[in-house]
């Protein structure tokens, strides 16, 4: 099924794209775009396309990112996807800010804003917020930047998400810096750190527990591939025994049968020269026999013939 293609080849680039190989989470993303546009499936399109425009901001080619974004756009708003929708508002506005476009991304960022909360998506209405701050920063608005960054850390401080609200923290901290606000720059940069060690620990745990059972997988995988090629060996030997057995019997048969054929050929050749000779024996003494009684005859001829002359004689 096309559908269930598709959404395996975007897990791959999903957890490829975790991990940080960026190429091989674009080369699925890809295919599931292709499998997407070639059954026309338009959610999927609009999905796939925001995935690789992600990676492409990722890689630094903010020019593709666009490009791939703006496909995605009209594609999310045929869908009807209001929640998708937003999202791609919200990475086409992060891109624009990156190209400097201040102005139209805070169009698009403040869009995204508003779709996210009609639908309340409240992780996307925060990363919104949050890049309306970058986006303010950018253009020197420290007042409304800061208004926006803490209303981006209370929403992912509710939310519970810790690594939104490191990124919080962090911009936080620079935009006080760069306001000539030190001492409070101080504060979230601490705080930033204290949310990052936490992090850490935890992720590190997570790392150590991964590690250990992907290392526990992995040998029972091993276990299971020598088993199974010890199996695949032991029903070879066997397939190689039976064809030696069955080529054994074979070729006893075929030499029982060759066998057989001399056997009766010699036979068959011995008879025949008995029989000659028989044949042989009975024509000698049926040749001696007429010698014989041509030569009886021939006496008996010769005594009449004397007794003839005799009988003249006398």
């Amino acid at each position: 099924d096309e559908r269930i293609l598709s959404n395996t080849f975007a897990n791959i680039g999903n957890i490829y794209s975790d991990i940080g190989l960026l190429d091989s989470a674009l080369v699925y993303y890809w295919k599931d775009l292709a499998i997407c546009e070639k059954s026309a499936d338009t959610a999927g399109i609009a999905a796939a396309e925001n995935n690789i425009g992600l990676i492409q901001s990722a890689k630094g080619d903010n020019t593709a990112a666009l490009a791939s974004f703006r496909k995605a756009l009209p594609m999310s708003q045929r869908t009807g996807d209001r929640e998708l929708e937003g999202i791609v508002l919200n990475n086409l506005g992060d891109a624009l800010k990156d190209e400097k476009k201040f102005e139209e991304a805070l169009e698009y960022l403040t869009q995204a804003r508003r779709i996210s909360a009609s639908v309340d998506d409240q992780f996307s209405v925060a990363t919104a917020t949050h890049n309306i701050g970058l986006v303010m920063r950018e253009k020197r608005r420290y007042a409304e930047a800061l208004r926006f960054l803490h209303e981006a850390l209370t929403i992912n401080t509710r939310l519970g998400a810790k690594h939104a609200m490191l990124s919080d923290t962090r911009e936080l901290a620079s935009t006080y810096a760069v306001s000539g606000k030190y001492k409070t720059a101080y504060h979230y940069l601490l705080q930033h750190d204290t949310l990052s060690d936490g992090i850490f620990s935890v992720e590190t745990g997570k790392q150590i527990a991964e590690i250990q059972n992907r290392r526990q997988k992995e040998l029972r995988d091993h276990e299971n591939q020598f088993l199974h090629k010890s199996q695949e060996l032991r029903e070879a030997k066997g397939r190689q025994d039976l064809l030696f057995r069955n080529a054994l019997i074979l070729g006893l048969l075929l030499i029982t049968v060759l066998g057989l054929v001399v056997y009766n050929r010699f036979q068959l050749k011995k008879r025949s020269v008995q029989a000659y000779r028989s044949r042989t024996e009975e024509l000698e003494a049926v040749d001696r026999l007429v010698k014989t009684i041509n030569h009886e005859v021939a006496v008996e001829r010769l005594f009449r013939a004397l007794l003839e002359l005799g009988r003249t004689l006398f």
